[in-house]
């Protein structure tokens, strides 16, 4: 084992060990602890995700405490998080290509939950929205880190089933969210809160009690090796810019047409329970049940069978985007579907298989961007394809259904709305992805 892979939090240095192939030295080694490692990073990914999403649940408790308002209660959900997690996903990307990565898996997995402890403890709107920032730093190590070990762990045959298992943490993270954390609070509620050295609301011991296992997480990060990598120099920022500049066309397309997905992903999350609520006259505790329920299954469903079709596909060139374009196109009947059908079954069908579409794009999108990268800049590359595709998402997407709906539809059409902007943005990704094809085999690197 190299120094660089004994390190805590240590760049590699020059003569380290290449790092060994699936068929080389350590390969059997390597290949018996590579599922039980991919368990633990996408438990990590799914705490990550849940952590990030319990604000959604404590809101009500924080706007009665704080007497916060609904324009504060808007930035806690959205930009203190998102901001900070796109501002520090770019240097964790980076910190990803020289330092142990465990460790720095665990790193952030301390400092999230810390934070998340901290919004538990914050009486003011300032200390909550610091809370959080720190929360979204520390969450930024997970996904460039945790893809950049997949790569390591697992062969070209196997890698995209891998991302495929390690992306549904996403989707069960916000189901435990919204599932688990709602009854939480509701046993917190039952018993007046949390007695620990004072009395604590509901809200606040939700937030402590969520910190508990990011830490268990950490302290198992810290106690793993890893794997030797490939490069025998560390890696250098004017290298990595030089690779993404020789393939500008490639990295472009492809960030364009995963933010196509990404954005259509969201809006239909984001929408959903409203469009329900609006055109079949649901409460909207039952719109949000129903919504999360199809989620809870298509979703998961989608990145497995994601993973699993780039595998069978790894023979056909430029596959991921192939995937990608068939996957979109796929989508667009099954979202307006679920937009256009006065059948409320029929319509959370296609919602269904929407959400299973789109998801599918997930593995290939992610895998694609690691065929075009060389391995020792692969963590600023997936810290790219983060920030690019959440600011898109986040950014973009659900504004720009009620902007559309305000200013052409007179606040009238959601449905009508969603349809154009998921149609629209479903179609132009799918083009995209078919125009990217040759690009993207030209640029693909074989390091592997």
């Amino acid at each position: 084992m190299s120094k660089a892979s004994e390190s805590n939090l240590r760049p590699l240095k020059s003569g380290a060990a290449p790092a060994e192939s699936a068929a080389g030295p350590g390969g059997p080694r390597r290949a018996m602890h590579s599922w039980p490692i991919l368990g633990l990073l996408t438990v990590t990914y799914l705490v990550s995700v849940l952590d990030r999403y319990l604000i959604s649940v404590a809101l009500p408790g924080m706007k009665m405490e704080l007497h916060l308002t609904d324009t504060q209660l808007g930035l806690l959900s959205g930009p203190a998080f998102a901001a900070s997690y796109a501002l520090f996903s770019l240097p964790m990307g980076r910190f990803t290509d020289v330092f142990h990565r465990f460790r720095l898996i665990a790193f952030g997995t301390i400092i999230w939950s810390l934070a998340t402890a901290a919004i538990g403890f914050s009486s003011t709107f300032t200390a909550i929205f610091i809370a959080i920032a720190c929360v979204g730093m520390g969450e930024a190590t997970v996904f460039p880190a945790g893809t950049s070990l997949i790569a390591s762990y697992f062969s070209r045959e196997k890698v995209g089933r891998a991302t495929g298992v390690f992306l549904t943490g996403s989707s069960f993270g916000k189901i435990l969210a919204f599932v688990g954390g709602g009854a939480v609070l509701a046993l917190l509620t039952e018993q007046g809160g949390w007695h620990l050295g004072r009395d604590l609301s509901p809200w606040r011991g939700l937030f402590i009690l969520a910190a508990v296992p990011g830490l268990f997480l950490a302290a198992i990060f810290l106690l793993l090796r890893d794997p030797p990598r490939r490069q025998e120099t560390q890696p250098t920022i004017r290298e990595a810019l030089a690779h993404l500049g020789s393939r500008k066309a490639a990295y472009f397309l492809h960030l364009s047409y995963a933010s196509c997905a990404i954005l259509a992903n969201t809006v239909l999350a984001t929408w959903s329970p409203s469009f329900y609520v609006r055109e079949f006259s649901l409460d909207i505790s039952t719109a949000a049940i129903l919504s999360g329920l199809v989620t809870a299954i298509s979703a998961p469903l989608g990145f497995l069978v994601g993973g699993a079709a780039l595998d069978a596909m790894r023979h056909i060139k430029g596959a991921p985007v192939l995937l990608v374009a068939l996957s979109m196109a796929l989508s667009i009947p099954c979202m307006l579907a679920f937009t256009s059908v006065d059948n409320l079954i029929v319509s959370l069908a296609g919602y269904s298989l929407a959400q299973a579409a789109i998801q599918i794009c997930g593995p290939a999108a992610v895998v694609g961007m690691q065929m075009l990268t060389p391995a020792p800049h692969r963590g600023l590359a997936m810290s790219l394809y983060v920030t690019a595709t959440i600011l898109c998402a986040a950014g973009l997407g659900p504004v720009l259904i009620g902007v559309l709906n305000d200013r052409f539809f007179a606040g009238q059409d959601l449905a009508l709305s969603l349809s154009v902007v998921l149609a629209g943005f479903a179609g132009l990704g799918a083009g995209l992805a078919l125009l990217s094809r040759g690009v993207f085999a030209r640029a693909v690197v074989e390091d592997d």
